[in-house]
Order: structure tokens, then sequence, then C-alpha cells
């Protein structure tokens, strides 16, 4: 009992630091970005759900390279698609925020893969069968990844469902949206990745 109740305290302090750190984030972002409207707020399906923000990294930010398995079979590496413009989206079927923007994600991808776009979905530690019932409700052709350890979304420090990166063609991190995203603003953020 005593132990339990010092994972849930140490739990807690985590929790707590992270919303803490974030409003600097908000701030910086409001700077970034001159007139963006105050962020909305996104409905909580479970504790990872996120702010509406976006951030514009340093220009030298790259990407950490990784391995994952994709949904249907094979593996996937980031870096194979350098020179490309990357679209890295983290969700979960269970986000109300990501299942409404993924339609989104679909009419972009189809509308731009042929110029050399590229969305990888990494799905947050679900499993595969849950994962294609999702996939194939939405009728979603891009890859769809699986961190099923939750690794690579740890290593993007992502604290809310869903997060987004966007990379440029020079394997550079040109945009980090945390939170849910209009089709406006993914082919405006997708157009300049493209460039």
């Amino acid at each position: 009992m005593v132990r339990l109740t010092v994972v849930l305290f140490v739990i807690l302090l985590v929790l707590t630091a992270c919303a803490a750190a974030l409003n600097p984030v908000v701030q910086r972002v409001k700077e970034v970005i001159p007139g963006q409207e105050e962020p909305a707020n996104v409905p909580a399906a479970a504790p990872l759900s996120a702010p509406d923000v976006a951030i514009s990294p340093p220009p030298d930010d790259i990407p950490a390279d990784f391995t994952l398995p994709k949904l249907g079979g094979g593996e996937v590496t980031l870096s194979s698609y350098f020179g490309q413009a990357i679209f890295l989206n983290f969700w979960a079927t269970w986000c109300p925020p990501c299942r409404e923007e993924m339609p989104a994600m679909q009419r972009v991808y189809d509308r731009y893969r042929q110029d050399g776009l590229v969305i990888l979905a990494i799905n947050f530690q679900e499993d595969a069968e849950t994962v294609q019932a999702f996939v194939d409700e939405l009728g979603l052709t891009f890859p769809v990844l699986l961190d099923r350890n939750g690794e690579v979304t740890m290593l993007y420090q992502v604290i809310g469902l869903p997060t987004s990166y966007f990379i440029n063609r020079e394997g550079r991190i040109h945009r980090i949206r945390i939170g849910a995203m209009t089709e406006d603003f993914m082919v405006q953020t997708v157009e300049e990745i493209l460039r």
C-alpha cells in the first residue's frame, strides 16, 4: 500500500511538472507565430491529451532516427525518407482529436504524395488488431507504424496526443504541432516543407 502511494505521488509530480513546463512553450508559440488565436480546448480522452499549439524549432533541429514495425508487415526507418517532406503524426485510436484530424490527413496525403510528401502515423502502444480496425474504418492509405512500447513517442518528447512533426527535405524539423490541426494548417505547413 505504501509503495502504491509513493508511485502515485511520483506520477502526480511528473504530470504537474509537465503542465508547468508547457506554459513557457505556449508563450513562446505566441511570440513565434504572431496573431495565433488562443489554443482551443481539446476534449480530454485520456491522460495524454494535448493543447493546440505550434512550435517552430531552431533551424538546426534534426529529428532522431528510429525504426518501427509497419502495420501489415515490414519495418520503416525514418532516415530512409530524408530528402522527402515528412509529416510524423503521433496518435491513438482512443484519442477523439486524433480521429477528427485523420480524414484531413488522408486528403492532404492524396493531394501531395506525388510531390514527395510522406506521412508516417505513429500509433501509441496499441495492438495491431485495434489499429487495423481503425485504419480500415477510415480508409487510411498512408503508412501506420506501431510504437508498441512507447519508446519513439518518449524519444520525441511527446506530451500529448495528437502531436505532429513536420520535417523538410533537408531532414530538419520545420514545425511541431501539439494538438489537433485543421486541414488548412496541414496544407500550409506541408507546402512549406515541400519547398
